[in-house]
């Protein structure tokens, strides 16, 4: 054959090839289109009541980044009644985790649409990748909407808080570092303080807000006082022992004023403390500090005179300073049990080696005091030792007095109370 014919069959053969690509693709259309058929006469869910197939839809609310095989983007593939009633439900899109590295991966474009199918519904927002410029740019679309946010950050520094512009119906925010595994050792990642408050300061309205990470100081300190007037809960997360926490690491609460605030987790005491209440005057009802030396008692023992509304207390005594702490705090709570912490109802020290014998008759003189308003007190050991002394007999029998009068009360570790033998 010559040239020229043979191009000609090429041609032709090409032609033939596109042709029957068009068919093999109008083919499995017409298959998808008839499975979708067939899985709607199949489907029990198509026969339920719209409100309880909902229902159904609603627990399957996505818990990972967005992906074809889980739901809800799986309910979209399946058939005609699974794709209009997953779509008829924006509370089903109201929750989305943003996990993508690259500012035009797949999850990034898929942001806006997905945001779009929830309506007007506030919206719960899960960013597990830095919040880049263009990511900070979508989510500003829905900033009005945005009821929570949780940021897992490597560097919260970079982070585009200009960009993502105020947030008015913030109720919770989390804020999150990443560690990750360095030759043995966990790179920690800080918290910057001034990063922080740049972010609050896009949250007026917050009321919940949860930081779990290493904060400290850097070079752009701010320079005045925020007030976060409805802000109810703040929690500072943090393990002592593997970040050797000082007192610098909660600078955080030197720049906060929180009038509303009612409950509060402190990874240690401070000094400042004191000065913050004084500052914020807060109807607190619930403390919770993780570690209390000896060193930090007095101020602490100020602290709780400047919080009268206080109903429940709960501290993780620092090791080696059980005894002391412990005995010093149940005397100062039996010493004026009408003046310092009128309404508490519960109490919970936490210790982890041992405390004294003595301790266990400054717990019975402080619950007898306190019997009409202390519902529940307790003193849980971390570690269960067979070296730990016990109650002695007498003690036990006046504790079950009040245990018998309607308290809740607990010696020893978390499975073992040695009130009861």
């Amino acid at each position: 054959m010559s040239a020229e014919e043979l191009e000609a069959r090429i041609g032709k053969l090409s032609a033939d090839i596109e042709i029957q690509k068009k068919t093999l693709r109008q083919l499995e259309r017409q298959k998808s289109l008839a499975q979708r058929e067939l899985n709607a006469i199949r489907d029990p869910v198509s026969r339920l009541p719209l409100e309880l197939s909902s229902q159904i839809f609603l627990h399957c609310r996505p818990r990972a980044r967005p992906n074809p095989r889980f739901a809800p983007i799986l309910f979209l593939n399946i058939c005609n009644a699974w794709t209009d009633i997953a779509l008829s439900l924006p509370e089903l899109w109201s929750t989305i985790y943003i996990d993508v590295e690259v500012d035009d991966g797949p999850q990034y474009k898929i942001l806006e649409p997905w945001c779009q199918r929830a309506g007007t519904y506030p919206l719960f927002i899960h960013v597990r990748t830095s919040l880049h410029y263009n990511l900070a740019c979508s989510l500003t679309q829905f900033a009005d909407r945005i009821k929570y946010l949780s940021l897992y950050q490597k560097d919260i520094d970079k982070c585009c808080f200009d960009e993502l512009g105020l947030l008015p119906s913030l109720g919770v925010l989390e804020v999150r570092v990443l560690q990750f595994p360095h030759k043995g050792y966990l790179d920690v990642h800080a918290l910057s303080c001034s990063a922080i408050i740049k972010l609050l300061r896009l949250t007026p309205n917050v009321l919940e807000c949860k930081f779990d990470g290493f904060i400290t100081e850097d070079l752009e300190r701010p320079t005045q006082l925020l007030t976060l007037s409805c802000l109810r809960s703040l929690e500072l997360r943090d393990d002592p022992d593997k970040y050797a926490l000082d007192e610098d690491n909660m600078i955080l609460m030197h720049h906060l004023t929180l009038p509303a605030l009612r409950e509060i987790y402190l990874p240690l005491h401070f000094p400042g403390f004191a000065s913050f209440l004084r500052r914020s005057l807060p109807p607190l009802q619930k403390l919770t500090i993780s570690e209390l030396s000896h060193n930090h008692f007095p101020d602490f023992a100020e602290s709780l005179y400047l919080i009268p509304t206080l109903t429940c207390l709960r501290l993780d005594v620092a090791l080696h300073a059980e005894s002391s702490v412990t005995e010093n705090l149940l005397s100062t709570l039996a010493q004026s049990p009408f003046d310092l912490l009128p309404d508490l109802s519960i109490l919970k020290i936490d210790f982890g080696l041992n405390v004294s014998e003595s301790c266990y008759a400054a717990f019975l003189h402080m619950a007898s005091l306190r019997r009409s308003t202390l519902v529940r007190a307790s003193l849980v050991q971390w570690y269960s030792l067979e070296t730990q002394p016990k109650p002695d007999a007498n003690v036990c029998a006046e504790l079950q007095r009040l245990i018998g009068g309607g308290m809740d009360l607990h010696i020893g570790p978390s499975r073992q109370n040695w009130i009861l033998g």
